[in-house]
């Protein structure tokens, strides 16, 4: 023990000498605090005044923030009426310091992304008294019109056609069908499999999605129903779905080490049951698990990126509120117990148009036993 005392009291000597030298070399400060990206700024005349500008956007889409964003900011110094200094930056998501030449008399600071613009001016003295500046503003969502999914042909080098599903809307843009086409080898074309109709309580809140066989009259009897009750905070408190057996289920909400979780435990038909938990960090599913009564499970780790994930924005509930990530996952690792399904999808790479949403997506599936990969498939989107 006294050993690795002397050890570390060395490497903290030997760091401290360092620290020493590089402060007497006027050498860079060290990185941004814990969060934050540090930004060079331009100092015209090499002058050695400074003052810290800390900025970040914060964007309003819908009802949903994105607070986490990459964006451009374009920084203008003035003295009196003449400009010095003009930056463009492209930065990271999150908070970012820019240095900025502390002598001049005022700056101006415009930022952009996804077509929303803001921008302010402030005096040395102002930049010099605030803390964190975030600008930004709001757009409405873009609603998703259909998505059209193909698997790759690797004898063809092509992408056939497996599934197409349309989306559509009232007046006041709340879902109110989602039509699921599917290819089966005994048909050249995609064929019309089931109808989902959204049915909403007189205060506009979601009651029911009623299910409807395509081969069956769609008209009058739902094949299967899926139905909420909500607590007094306007969340989904239970949900009940009674295709093939019934199933109930009850819904928690809670703080668990930092992260936001929801809590789901269900009860089947035939006695069985479940237990399911998420974990939310950034407004994002970050890791899961669940396990049932029979013994087997799964657990999830998820990784995402900055950009929109058009389904947060169709309030739409299901069985598993499987629509809650603002954000799109890149990557995913999961585990299984019991029983195990024929291909795992575990990467995920997208296209996006000029406002963040994606207008293709690569999934890539691998098998859980060997690792190696097994297919592809491709989602394009419609807005």
């Amino acid at each position: 023990m006294r050993h690795a005392i002397k050890i570390s009291i060395c490497f903290l000597l030997l760091a401290l000498t360092v620290l020493t030298a590089c402060e007497k070399n006027n050498m860079p400060v060290p990185p941004a605090t814990s969060g934050e990206h540090q930004q060079p700024g331009n100092h015209p005349g090499g002058a050695t005044d400074s003052a810290v500008l800390r900025l970040k956007v914060a964007i309003m889409v819908g009802n949903v923030l994105y607070d986490s964003v990459p964006f451009t900011a374009i920084i203008t110094s003035f003295n009196g009426a003449a400009t010095v200094a003009h930056q463009n930056y492209d930065l990271p998501a999150g908070t970012n310091s820019i240095t900025l030449h502390g002598t001049h008399d005022r700056y101006h600071i415009r930022v952009s992304k996804w077509g929303v613009s803001d921008e302010m001016t402030l005096s040395r003295q102002e930049l010099q008294a605030m803390g964190t500046i975030t600008l930004g503003g709001s757009k409405a969502a873009k609603k998703l019109k259909m998505e059209e999914v193909a698997t790759f042909i690797p004898a063809t080098g092509s992408y056939q056609p497996q599934g197409k599903t349309l989306y559509k809307y009232d007046g006041s843009g709340r879902l109110l069908r989602v039509i699921y086409y599917q290819k089966y080898p005994q048909h050249a074309d995609l064929q019309l499999t089931l109808v989902d109709k959204f049915v909403y309580e007189a205060s506009g809140r979601l009651d029911r999605i009623d299910r409807f066989d395509a081969s069956k009259d769609t008209t009058v009897v739902p094949a299967s129903f899926t139905a909420f009750n909500y607590d007094g905070q306007g969340r989904v408190a239970q949900i009940y779905n009674n295709q093939t057996t019934e199933t109930a289920a009850r819904v928690s909400y809670g703080i668990e080490s930092g992260f936001a979780t929801i809590s789901l435990s269900y009860y089947f038909g035939n006695n069985a049951s479940m237990n399911y938990t998420m974990k939310f960090r950034g407004g994002n599913k970050v890791a899961d698990g669940g396990r049932s009564s029979t013994g087997a499970g799964e657990n999830g780790t998820y990784t995402y990126d900055s950009n929109i994930n058009p389904y947060v924005h169709l309030s739409w509930p299901d069985l598993y509120l499987s629509h809650e990530s603002k954000n799109n996952v890149v990557a995913q690792q999961k585990s299984y117990g019991g029983a195990y399904p024929s291909g795992d999808p575990y990467k995920f790479d997208y296209q996006y148009d000029a406002d963040g949403y994606p207008t293709s997506k690569i999934t890539t599936y691998k098998s859980v036993f060997s690792g190696a990969d097994l297919y592809k498939t491709q989602t394009v989107y419609t807005y």
